[in-house]
């Protein structure tokens, strides 16, 4: 596989409902990029979330923040699942611009819609300012059909 959107700083966005391969794509490419030499950091967007938001209380803030824009690329599954307070905009926020055009940020989300979450209500999205920002930057990759997963437990 290609990396050349990892030496490019280029964002992906996996679009699609549930069960349609989006974690298996961020997998992939995670995997990847190991293959090439790049590291990768798998996360699900809300457990990375309650990280930074722990790291506030036991003043690790700084460390727990570097452990998520170092990586050559960040993988973050299951971005928008469940809203955003105005904290977790706040880290989104820093995250994502703090590695814009410097490392690709994956998203796996279920409608694009949840891209231009709470987050605007503040001055801009995360995703608006830093993955979207110049549109033919971020790579879309958006999947509709039957879902894998009820298509295997069929019988």
């Amino acid at each position: 596989m290609d990396c050349r959107w990892i030496e490019e700083a280029r964002n992906i966005i996996c679009v699609g409902r549930p069960g349609l391969g989006k974690t298996r794509i961020l997998k992939a490419l995670g995997r990847a990029a190991c293959e090439k030499g790049f590291d990768a950091l798998y996360v699900v967007t809300a457990k990375m979330l309650e990280d930074l938001q722990a790291s506030l209380a036991d003043g690790t803030y700084r460390r727990v923040l570097r452990r998520y824009e170092r990586p050559s690329v960040l993988l973050c599954d299951e971005f928008g699942y469940e809203p955003f307070d105005a904290r977790a905009t706040n880290f989104l926020f820093r995250l994502i611009s703090a590695r814009h055009r410097k490392a690709p940020t994956v998203l796996a989300t279920k409608q694009p819609q949840q891209l231009h979450c709470p987050i605007r209500k503040q001055r801009t999205t995360p995703t608006g300012s830093a993955l979207q920002e110049e549109p033919r930057q971020a790579i879309q990759w958006t999947r509709s059909g039957p879902a894998n997963r009820q298509r295997n437990h069929r019988h």
